[in-house]
């Protein structure tokens, strides 16, 4: 007996090591490697050997521990204490803050601002769960509420770690699941309910061992569960760059070196000057099918756009709005491996197209998004001059606003695909504009999207254009227009209104901003003096295909651009010849301002008026989430870019040997 004894503790002694190790350690470094950063050209396969050596080892250590003396009843309501603490530090602390540690570009708010609300939230529910559950449920009804509560953590734990496989990216679209398949919908739900079921096994199971409670399993249960998924916050951790939000962590703005916040605002956007001006307007996904529909649908913007040439042949660089707003300021291209605040850091680290600027007496003033184009207000603040200190008193926190939201997304994900669209179906790109209360008018709130696009209508109509601008001014504004699908210009008011409708309302309406902009640029005499450009970050989002075992384009993604030179009027004028691409933006903006560009490579201009032919680079990126891309390919375009035969595709794997 001495000798079972004590093989017995030995074994007992090595479940708890190997127990401790996996939950500690192992699972952790899974987490951390399959956390979808890019590994060369593929993505690691999400293997988790820690689960099932937790599992093996808990069980383990049930058959072998020593007998507890706690009564049946008090196993049993610990039981319900246990796996209340799981169900509700999972679904609404655990996970929210999971969503936001892997997300938090995409959030522009500080940890603290989801760690509070959210811990608030689930100590509340719990304290519901503990004293009024009890009161209302006992004996037998209570132990259905505890299978019930385990069974649905079990369940949404499984489906945020091994089934959201066909989980979408919040881009601006309206999401629907109930688009996939029936059979792929179908099973993911039977999936989900055996999961659910599996306590209610467990207990079936251990009636057949007496000495085995099945409280105890329970426990023990929640306990894996729990202690599982604060190993996965902790190897989130390393990934979380709070250098990202600059100052208060309640708001997210200020510079982390300095005590006073920053913000984006309309200050001097409206302001040009009667001597020169650069403007570029950013309209965001503006594909050239987009701007073809749009023009055979309103033929009057052959009007509005005076002066203008609508240049087809146009592509980007790249396949989204990160990194194509970067790349346009400071000609640097990303390198995959790098996390987005990385990238942000040694791209704005480089003299850019607005320093040579305004060392040659231009004003500069940027409306952009934090996500996309920032993370730290460092790296434009001495490149635009809108922007201006802020306190608590310009900007709070909304927090029932990031409650309501950080929850519909967690719980969008943890729920199975037949119910994912009641959650995240209407969530937009920029929901991060909603976590904030302001006071100020001036500020930019930090994402594009279809609202801002409608405030910055109407600041201009309310402001109006000035000449007040000592200085030649460039001006870059990022709107949202076809991204979105919540506005349109509306004939009958004349105005651009808050309305659901389609990609082509959208662009039909931010032609309206920019068309009430240059009456009022024409009013004030300044609109010959002006040179503009209306350009794609990038071009529609298109469809996939495997060729070759590579993805691939289904067809071609071109990027519009329209430029009006200074005192060029006229209708609208096309241009299907030209063989432009973004990388020939920077030395634009430089030679529109007589400023030598040779630096800075070839200019649209120049390959206009030479004729010349290129070889245009695009390169399509997986968006895996915010901050985190891998690089599918990259296409080699040559001639017309609105014949896909013209594209050769060349897998990212190739292109590294190659460089």
């Amino acid at each position: 007996m001495k000798l079972e004894s004590g093989y017995r503790k030995l074994i007992l002694l090595l479940t708890k090591v190997v127990f401790c190790f996996s939950l500690f350690f192992l699972f952790p470094m899974e987490c951390y490697v399959n956390r979808g950063s890019a590994v060369n050209e593929n993505i690691l396969a999400f293997t988790y050997s820690s689960i099932p050596l937790l599992l093996i080892s808990a069980l383990v250590y049930l058959f072998l521990r020593p007998k507890n003396k706690l009564t049946v009843k008090i196993a049993r309501r610990t039981a319900f204490y246990a796996v209340s603490c799981s169900f509700v530090f999972s679904l609404f602390f655990l996970m929210p803050l999971d969503l936001y540690l892997h997300n938090f570009i995409n959030f522009n708010i500080g940890v603290w601002g989801i760690i509070f609300p959210f811990f608030i939230v689930s100590v509340t529910l719990l304290l519901v769960l503990l004293i009024v559950f009890p009161l209302v449920f006992r004996g037998g009804f209570l132990n259905i509420v505890t299978f019930g509560l385990c069974g649905i953590t079990l369940a949404a734990y499984a489906q945020v770690l091994f089934l959201n496989g066909n989980m979408k990216m919040l881009t601006g679209d309206v999401l629907f699941f109930s688009d996939m398949s029936f059979s792929s919908v179908f099973v993911n739900w039977v999936v989900f309910i055996m999961i659910m079921c599996l306590p209610v096994v467990f207990y079936y199971t251990l009636l057949q061992y007496k000495k085995i409670r099945w409280s105890t399993g329970i426990i023990s249960i929640s306990i894996v569960v729990l202690g599982m998924q604060v190993a996965g916050i902790i190897a989130a951790i390393p990934a979380y760059n709070s250098s990202s939000f600059d100052g208060f962590v309640s708001l997210g703005y200020n510079n982390s070196k300095d005590s006073q916040n920053y913000s984006l605002s309309y200050d001097n956007v409206f302001s040009l000057s009667d001597d020169e001006n650069i403007l570029v307007f950013i309209l965001d996904r503006l594909d050239v099918k987009f701007m073809d529909t749009a023009l055979a649908d309103y033929p009057e913007l052959y009007e509005q756009l005076d002066g203008f040439t609508f240049y087809e042949n146009n592509t980007s660089m790249y396949s989204g709005t990160f990194p194509s707003i970067v790349h346009l300021f400071t000609g640097v291209f990303y390198d995959t491996k790098e996390s987005w605040p990385e990238y942000f850091d040694r791209a704005w680290a480089k003299r850019n197209i607005i320093d040579v600027l305004r060392e040659n007496g231009y004003t500069s003033t940027l409306l952009v998004s934090k996500a996309s184009a920032y993370s730290n207000i460092k790296h434009i603040q001495n490149r635009a001059s809108n922007i201006t200190p802020i306190t608590e008193k310009d900007i709070t926190l909304h927090y029932p606003e990031i409650i309501k939201t950080v929850l519909s997304v967690s719980l969008g994900r943890v729920v199975p695909y037949l119910f994912k669209d009641l959650f995240i179906m209407n969530i937009s790109e920029g929901f991060s504009n909603e976590f904030y209360k302001t006071t100020n008018p001036n500020i930019v709130l930090p994402s594009i999207s279809g609202k801002r696009d409608v405030e910055f209508y109407t600041h201009l109509k309310m402001k109006g254009l000035d000449t007040l601008s000592r200085q030649k001014v460039f001006s870059f504004a990022h709107l949202y227009s076809v991204h979105g699908k919540n506005y349109h210009y509306d004939p009958k008011t004349e105005s651009v209104e808050f309305y659901n409708g389609t990609n082509n309302d959208a662009l039909r309406g931010s032609l309206e901003i920019l068309n009430e902009y240059f009456k009022q640029m024409k009013a004030l005499g300044v609109y010959d003096k002006t040179t503009i450009f209306i350009l794609a970050d990038h071009g529609r989002w298109t469809t996939y295909v495997t060729e070759n075992g590579h993805q691939q384009y289904r067809d071609e993604v071109t990027a519009s651009l329209l430029i009006k030179p200074k005192n060029s009027r006229g209708r609208l004028v096309r241009d299907s010849m030209a063989e432009l691409s973004h990388v020939n933006f920077g030395a634009s903006i430089l030679q529109s301002a007589g400023i030598p560009h040779e630096d800075f490579g070839a200019s649209y201009f120049d390959i206009i008026e030479n004729g010349e032919s290129q070889v245009r680079i695009h390169s399509p990126l997986g968006y895996l989430k915010e901050g985190s891309v891998i690089p599918i390919g990259t296409y080699e375009i040559t001639g017309n870019a609105n014949d896909f035969k013209n594209w050769k595709f060349i897998p990212a794997a190739q292109k590294k040997k190659e460089e």
